[in-house]
């Protein structure tokens, strides 16, 4: 991934090549897919995107004797479904800190699924017989469980009736159609299915390969997030060989970076080195983020960065991440306020500085763009200061330089205190059939 990552951006003397990062990146992708399967052993963990910058992330996260846990427990005892399946999640996969029990997971994952209440409860428990993760293998059990999910509304249980007939059935009719429902209500993983079967040339209503089809369904299930569709997509990108797709090494790229950004050994990592600054061990902490920061981990820049600042090394240290986090191609919104700031304050020492605003205002606005209500205020400041809006920036508040002045600030901090107003978020729960 270092090389890979160098290439991409064309720094510290590697060129430019899209091709060269293409070839490091579908090494690591097709890596990452595999071991994704295994993503519950004890040196994988789901990359969690904690910034040390941020207060309110590490407050997130927990320990496995916490009050948070503590209280989870007494509510999962007591047989709340919804602490049961957050109690299981964090345990299987190592959440928040948590450890991994996959035992005592698996025990909760049964609970929340045998009150037969919850469809997203007896589909991961089903999905966990059917693999025999942390429980006896039964096919028959798993399947009685994915019927009832899936006849309760569960997206994820008809693609799991899918892969149950056409796998351990070989009955590829049926799985056809459960995949083809499950893929018209938005799962991914049924997509990458078809994709498949069409790849494979297995579909019973068209048994003729058909590369066109599943590149198609390939990259729209790559667009939801999915591992091993975005592999394959990338491949043909990257090769521009069917007809009517063109070739785009760079788009394949991007794809790929965000699939290895996903592995578990990286997870793995700047999870220890979560541990190691929360238990005091900052240079410990800044080694292992070092490791990942040069595999192009935005994540791992921005912590770097935080950490140089804070361990008082030099300015360089700082700005070499900060810079490097804002050229990936989706920079978090503090690394590009840290570079706003650096710019705007240099304009006051520097003969450039209508430049160097220019330049802060830049990021600033791709902040606001990305949500962050401080851009947006400090474009709020700059606009009062006499200094012109970019057009994007106009279109995206919806007002004119021909507006008073006082009616953009008054926009503006309006879609700020929206911004900042404290909203309820819904857990986006792992899902165990891949």
């Amino acid at each position: 991934m270092h090389a890979a990552y160098k290439h991409t951006q064309g720094i510290d003397g590697f060129p430019k090549d899209f091709d060269m990062a293409y070839c490091y990146y579908s090494n690591a992708g097709a890596q990452s897919n595999i071991d994704s399967s295994r993503m519950h052993e004890s040196k994988q963990y789901t990359p969690e995107h904690i910034y040390l910058s941020n207060k309110e992330d590490l407050k997130s996260v927990t320990y496995d004797s916490s009050d948070f846990v503590e209280y989870l427990k007494f509510e999962a005892e007591r047989g709340d479904i919804e602490s049961q399946k957050h109690l299981g999640t964090m345990l299987y996969w190592g959440q928040n800190g948590v450890s991994k029990d996959i035992v005592n997971a698996v025990k909760w994952f049964e609970r929340s699924a045998m009150q037969m209440r919850d469809p997203s409860a007896m589909y991961d428990y089903s999905i966990l017989l059917m693999k025999g993760q942390g429980v006896k293998r039964n096919y028959t059990r798993g399947f009685q469980l994915l019927e009832k999910a899936a006849a309760m509304g569960s997206i994820n249980a008809l693609n799991g009736l899918g892969w149950y007939h056409g796998i351990i059935l070989n009955d590829h009719k049926t799985a056809l159609k459960y995949f083809e429902q499950a893929a018209l209500n938005g799962s991914d993983d049924a997509l990458f299915n078809l994709g498949i079967y069409h790849l494979s040339g297995k579909n019973p209503k068209s048994p003729q390969k058909n590369e066109i089809a599943a590149f198609q369904h390939f990259l729209n299930a790559s667009m939801l997030g999915h591992v091993a569709a975005s592999v394959e997509a990338a491949w043909y990108l990257s090769t521009g060989s069917l007809e009517g797709v063109s070739q785009d090494v760079e788009r394949a790229v991007i794809m790929l970076k965000k699939v290895c950004e996903q592995n578990g050994h990286l997870g793995f990592m700047i999870r220890e080195a979560l541990q190691a600054y929360l238990q005091g061990s900052w240079q410990e902490a800044f080694v292992k983020y070092v490791l990942a920061a040069e595999t192009g981990l935005g994540l791992a820049q921005n912590n770097i960065a935080f950490l140089c600042e804070e361990l008082n090394l030099s300015y360089d240290c700082q700005w070499r991440y900060h810079n490097y986090s804002i050229l990936n191609y989706d920079p978090h919104p503090s690394a590009l306020l840290k570079m706003g700031d650096y710019y705007y304050y240099s304009s006051s020492t520097q003969e450039d500085s209508l430049s160097l605003v220019g330049q802060a205002i830049s990021m600033y606005s791709r902040a606001a763009l990305a949500g962050s209500p401080q851009g947006m205020f400090n474009l709020v400041v700059l606009a009062q200061q006499g200094h012109r809006l970019p057009l994007r920036m106009q279109s995206f508040f919806n007002v004119s330089h021909r507006d008073e002045m006082d009616a953009v600030v008054e926009t503006i901090l309006k879609r700020c205190f929206i911004l900042m107003q404290p909203h309820t978020t819904v857990n986006n729960e792992n899902e165990y059939f891949k």
